[in-house]
């Protein structure tokens, strides 16, 4: 049996918003519009980051960087590509890029409630350092709000 075709990383251009959207819809709530993704393109500290399969986009993370600090805005995984650790290897590909240019520290919010989701970024090294109350409008979920060290990440991956 063949093995199966690896994710190729890339950086988005905005002509995908459309395809980030749909993904979004499947993997977020409240959703960002396809308007919200158009607009990351043109933010100066945007990272937009892509991973496709087969010439099809199936996840993207988006990150916000200034000088050595970084925050994950949004990312995703469409729900049949899920399992198949392609958001994991996304994840791992633009942290080590990012230590590369000097980035030093990552961060991001993540539901209380999603447990697969925290489950992921604990794993890759992320810990527990704060929590925004009721963050979330659509349902006033709390976030929590995880970083990571990228020098001790990059250390256990070389």
């Amino acid at each position: 049996m063949p093995d199966a075709p690896s994710p190729v990383f890339c950086r988005l251009v905005p002509a995908l918003a459309g395809e980030m959207a749909r993904i979004e819809a499947e993997s977020n709530s409240p959703p960002w519009s396809e308007d919200l993704f158009k607009a990351e393109f043109s933010h100066v500290h945007a990272r937009v980051m892509g991973a496709r399969l087969e010439g099809k986009l199936v996840g993207f993370l988006i990150c916000h960087v200034v000088q050595d600090e970084g925050h994950i805005v949004n990312f995703g995984v469409a729900v049949a590509y899920r399992g198949r650790k392609i958001g994991r290897a996304l994840i791992e590909e633009v942290l080590l890029d990012l230590f590369r240019e000097g980035v030093r520290w990552m961060t991001l919010e993540v539901r209380r409630s999603n447990q697969v989701a925290r489950n992921l970024y604990e794993s890759l090294g992320f810990m527990e350092v704060g929590t925004r109350e009721h963050y979330y409008t659509d349902d006033g979920e709390d976030a929590v709000v995880l970083k990571l060290n990228l020098s001790q990440f990059a250390s256990q991956r070389t």
